[in-house]
C-alpha cells in the first residue's frame, strides 16, 4: 500500500519508574530479552525509545499475556535475590495507528504511552478497549481505577488495571489454551498490539475471490426460560460455525469475531466484517423438546434469503444442525464438500447428552473463576463417560490439565508432575477419535519439545479439521514464529 497504512491496533506502554537511575543503558541492554518475550507471543519489537519499548502484536489478548509474563517473571526474580533495579510499568491500549514501517504512530500509540503513566511500578494498566477485549478471556484480576483525563485526549477514559499479587507468583492465563509464565518489572515499554478485531475487519475482502460466498453467523439468541441454557445456543453457533467454514467455496468468519457482534445489527456486522451473509436465530430449550430458528440475511439488499424452524426433541439437536448446514448450502448454491454428516464434527459425539455436557464445560472454561475450572472438568468428565469415544472432550481435559500451573493446579487438586500424567492419559483417548484441539495440544506438545517441523504438521491438520477456530491458526502461528 502506497503512503500511510492506518489500521486498527491495540497498544501497550511502558517505562522504567523514574525513581531509578541509568534506566536507558539498563533497559537497551535488556532488548534481546524484550524481543524473545514479545516474538514468543506472536509480536514483533519495533523500536526502543530511551528507556522505553514500542511492539505490536496481532492480538490484545496476546499483548496481556505478554505484559504479565514479563511483569511476573521480574517480579519472581526480585524474590529470589535477582539485584537489577529496573522496574517497568505497562499500559496496554487498542485503538488506530499508521503503519510506516518499520515505525507505527498515531493516537493508538498515544494513548497507550498515556495509559501506562497511569499503571503502578510494577503493574499493567489497561484502555477500556483493551480491557473490554481480554477480561473474559485472561484468567487475572481486573480493577476499574476510574475515567481519566489524560494529555491530547478530549475526553476522560476508562482505566482498568490488573493486579498480579504482591508475591508476583505465577497465574494460569485461559486464553488460547496456553499456560504462561508470568513476570513482574517497574518501568514502562510501549507495545502496540493488533487486534483480532482489525484482523476481522481488514482481512476477509482482500482474501475473497470475485463470486465467493462470504458468510458470519452471529450468536444465537437464547429463548429458553431457563437463562442458565445460554451454553446451548453458543455452542450450536460455534458448531454450525465450524460446520460452515468446510462447505467449498464459503468464506465464513471465525466464531471469536462473530462473537462480538453478538448484539448488533445484521448489517453492521456484515460490513465490519466484510462479508454479504448473515446467519441469526435462536434456540429455545423446555425440558427434552426444542426449537431452532434460523434466518440467512443478505446484507447487501437486506432481503431473507432462507429462513426455517426446527421443532423436536433435545436428541434431534444434530439432525437439526445437519438440515441447516444442508439448505444454507442449497441457498447459496454451493457444493457441499464430502464431509461424512452425522459424525457432526471431528473427535465429536452423537449422544445428546454427552454433548450438553461438553458445551456447559466449554461455557465454564471461559470464566476465571476456579471453581469454574473444577466445574469445567467435572463437565467434560461427564460427557466423557457418556461416550468414551468423545475425543473433543477428552482433549479438552488434556488441555486444562496441560495449562495448569500455579492457581489452576490448586483449583484442580493436583500438582505439577500428576498433571503432567493426567495430560498423557486424556491425550492418548483423545488420539483414538482426534478432534481439532487435540492437534492444537500435540503441536504444543511439540513446540515444547523443539520438534518445529512437526508441530506445523499437527497445527496444520487442526486447521484443516477446524478452519473456523482460531486456536488452530495461534497453534500454527506460534510453531512458524519459532521455526523462523
Amino acid at each position: 500500500m502506497d503512503g500511510h497504512d492506518c489500521q486498527s491496533r491495540c497498544g501497550y506502554a511502558a517505562k522504567p519508574h523514574p525513581v531509578f537511575t541509568q534506566i536507558n543503558d539498563s533497559a537497551n541492554g535488556r532488548v534481546p530479552k524484550f524481543r524473545r518475550a514479545i516474538a514468543r507471543h506472536a509480536g514483533r519489537l519495533v523500536k526502543t525509545m530511551g528507556d522505553g519499548v514500542l511492539a505490536e502484536f496481532r492480538s490484545v489478548v496476546d499483548a496481556t499475556r505478554c505484559a504479565i509474563e514479563w511483569q511476573v517473571t521480574k517480579a519472581q526474580k526480585a524474590a529470589e535475590g535477582d539485584s537489577s533495579p529496573l522496574v517497568f510499568r505497562i499500559g496496554i491500549n487498542l485503538g488506530d495507528i499508521i503503519s510506516e514501517p518499520p515505525d507505527i504512530h498515531g493516537d493508538g500509540v498515544n494513548l497507550a504511552d498515556r495509559v501506562q503513566a497511569l499503571a503502578r511500578p510494577g503493574g499493567i494498566a489497561l484502555s477500556g478497549s483493551a480491557y473490554e477485549q481480554v477480561h473474559s478471556k485472561v484468567a487475572a484480576n481486573f480493577t476499574f481505577i476510574g475515567a481519566k483525563k489524560v494529555k491530547s485526549i478530549p475526553d476522560p477514559i476508562r482505566v482498568y488495571q490488573i493486579n498480579l499479587g504482591a508475591d508476583g507468583r505465577r497465574r494460569s492465563l485461559s486464553w488460547a489454551r496456553t499456560a504462561i509464565v508470568v513476570f513482574a518489572a517497574a518501568s514502562v515499554m510501549l507495545l502496540l498490539v493488533g487486534s483480532l478485531a482489525w484482523y476481522g475487519q481488514m482481512a476477509p475482502r482482500a482474501l475473497l475471490k470475485q463470486g465467493d460466498a462470504s458468510l458470519v453467523i452471529l450468536p444465537f439468541d437464547n429463548l429458553s426460560d431457563d437463562g442458565g441454557q445460554g451454553h446451548l445456543a453458543d455452542g450450536i453457533t460455534e458448531d454450525l460455525t465450524t460446520e460452515l467454514a468446510r462447505v467449498q467455496g464459503l468464506f465464513v468468519i471465525s466464531r471469536s469475531a462473530a462473537f462480538g457482534y453478538r448484539s448488533a445489527a445484521p448489517q453492521k456486522a456484515a460490513h465490519d466484517l466484510g462479508v454479504r451473509y448473515v446467519l441469526e436465530g435462536s434456540v429455545r430449550r423446555a425440558g427434552d423438546e426444542l426449537r431452532v430458528t434460523a434466518q440467512l440475511v443478505d446484507a447487501e439488499s437486506n432481503g431473507h434469503v432462507w429462513a426455517n424452524r426446527y421443532d423436536g426433541a433435545w436428541a434431534d439437536v444434530f439432525a437439526v444442525q445437519d438440515k441447516i448446514v444442508v439448505e444454507i448450502t442449497k441457498s447459496l448454491e454451493l457444493k457441499l464438500a464430502a464431509i461424512k454428516r452425522g459424525a457432526l464434527m471431528a473427535g465429536g459425539t452423537r449422544d445428546p447428552l454427552a454433548y450438553e455436557a461438553y458445551l456447559q464445560g466449554r461455557a465454564l472454561l471461559r470464566s476465571d473463576r476456579p471453581d469454574d475450572w473444577r466445574a469445567a472438568l467435572a463437565a467434560y468428565q461427564r460427557a466423557l463417560s457418556l461416550d468414551d469415544q468423545f475425543g473433543a472432550a477428552a482433549a479438552e481435559i488434556a488441555w486444562l490439565y496441560h495449562d495448569a500451573t500455579g492457581t489452576r493446579l490448586s483449583a484442580l487438586g493436583t500438582t505439577g508432575g500428576l498433571a503432567r500424567e493426567e495430560e498423557d492419559a486424556y491425550a492418548r483417548i483423545a488420539e483414538r477419535n482426534p478432534s481439532a484441539a487435540y492437534y492444537q495440544l500435540l503441536s504444543d506438545q511439540l513446540v515444547g519439545a523443539q520438534k518445529l517441523d512437526d508441530a506445523i504438521k499437527a497445527a496444520q491438520i487442526a486447521i484443516d479439521l477446524d478452519p473456523s477456530d482460531p486456536l488452530s491458526m495461534h497453534a500454527m502461528a506460534y510453531a512458524l514464529i519459532l521455526n523462523g
